[in-house]
């Protein structure tokens, strides 16, 4: 179960502004409370009808109420007007897993309101302020793979924060899929509060030598995101990019995340680039997914790239196009690729725009080829190519085309 990334962030916001502070702050002074005051306190607070006064009222509250309150607190909501997954949830896991974060784990099973993503994160992310080797440990219990994910997400974000060691220990230990995690994380979080260019001097500076890559090509993804990370880590990224003597990965890193908000000033940035397998695969990753985000304003970039010569920097974005456009429009699509400098993605272009066309429109196909200058090797893998399609279901074409959008396209 999950909640809006909307409500996450409210939430989020709420609970780092109370519920860590228990565990960060461990002489944080209890004022003894009679249970019955708890209850009736905690029902008032839950049942006012602004949901900004309940998470501040119920904030205030757990934050002068020690363990020996829990029974008298979950009284309370037992019967409160709280939906599953709500803030006032997260708030409640965040303070009762600060001191007993098994027992808050269990709440999570037996209250299906507990039972949402959030909630548990916010237990696992108390419980890595205490010990976060035995948060991991029991991650491992949760039923459902969305859940693990929060929960280990909530554990390396707890345990960054709470300063305690060993994290770089156990990131040798992790496998791939995990070191990528834990290194995303660090790198949003770095990103944050120590802006662009501290984060990338964090990353360069970082003691383990495997985890300091992933973490400069996380760091350069997370700084895209933003108009003017995008230009740092854009200016950042250039001379290593230059110097480098295999694939970076920086292209396609800060080129697929700067399209998003910037497309125009991605693709410009791109075009600086020293020719290479680095340079051609940011610029066609990058140029697929404004595609798939906008494909008219996408095409009409192709557009304004066809007039004249064709630079080759752009030939790999509208090899993209072509495979696309190439479905509604095969012979205008091949005569656009035809004009390519590098023969080798011209003839592969090629052949997967005719392989469709024979599968689809054999006669037309055919009477084109009659009358072309492409090698016999194009057409031979294009005709070998075609036979091995599937064939479609009516009506729904292989990939989107022209104006009809390029959600799906691969």
């Amino acid at each position: 179960m999950s909640k809006s990334p909307l409500l996450l962030s409210f939430v989020v916001g709420a609970v780092l502004g109370f519920g860590l502070s228990r565990v960060l702050t461990p002489a944080h002074e209890v004022r003894p409370v009679a249970a019955s005051e708890v209850t009736a306190r905690a029902k008032e607070i839950l049942s006012q009808p602004e949901p900004l006064h309940r998470l501040a009222g119920i904030s205030a509250l757990l934050e002068s109420l020690g363990p020996e309150s829990v029974p008298a607190v979950t009284a309370a909501f037992e019967n409160a007007p709280i939906d599953g997954g709500d803030p006032e949830l997260i708030v409640l896991a965040t303070w009762w897993a600060a001191f007993d974060p098994t027992a808050a784990l269990a709440w999570t099973s037996s209250d299906w309101r507990a039972g949402y993503g959030a909630v548990i994160a916010a237990v696992f992310r108390s419980w890595a302020h205490l010990d976060p080797e035995a948060a991991l440990r029991n991650a491992g219990s949760l039923r459902y793979p969305g859940q693990l994910d929060l929960a280990k997400d909530a554990i390396y974000a707890g345990w960054d924060e709470s300063g305690k060691p060993g994290l770089g220990e156990v990131f040798n230990q992790m496998p791939m899929r995990e070191q990528q995690r834990l290194a995303q994380i660090l790198a949003r979080r770095r990103v944050v509060t120590m802006g662009v260019k501290g984060a990338l001097e964090w990353a360069d500076a970082f003691p383990n030598t495997g985890m300091r890559e992933l973490l400069s090509v996380r760091v350069a993804s997370v700084a895209a995101g933003s108009t003017e990370g995008a230009r740092q880590v854009a200016e950042w990224a250039g001379p290593r990019i230059a110097s480098a003597k295999k694939p970076t990965g920086y292209p396609r890193r800060i080129g697929t995340r700067w399209v998003q908000h910037d497309p125009q000033a991605a693709m410009t940035w791109l075009s600086t680039l020293p020719a290479g397998v680095d340079r051609d695969d940011g610029v066609a990753e990058s140029f697929r997914d404004w595609m798939m985000k906008d494909f008219p304003a996408a095409e009409s970039w192709v557009k304004q790239q066809s007039q004249g010569e064709i630079q080759q920097w752009a030939e790999s974005a509208i090899s993209i196009f072509a495979k696309t456009n190439g479905l509604a429009r095969p012979q205008e699509s091949l005569e656009l690729v035809g004009r390519f400098q590098d023969q080798e993605l011209r003839d592969s272009t090629s052949v997967i725009i005719l392989m469709h066309w024979l599968k689809n429109d054999r006669p037309a196909a055919e009477a084109w080829l009659a009358k072309s200058d492409l090698s016999a090797d194009v057409k031979e893998r294009a005709e070998n190519g075609a036979t091995r399609i599937s064939r479609p279901i009516p009506g729904q074409p292989i990939l989107p085309v022209g104006p009809l959008g390029p959600e799906g396209v691969n």
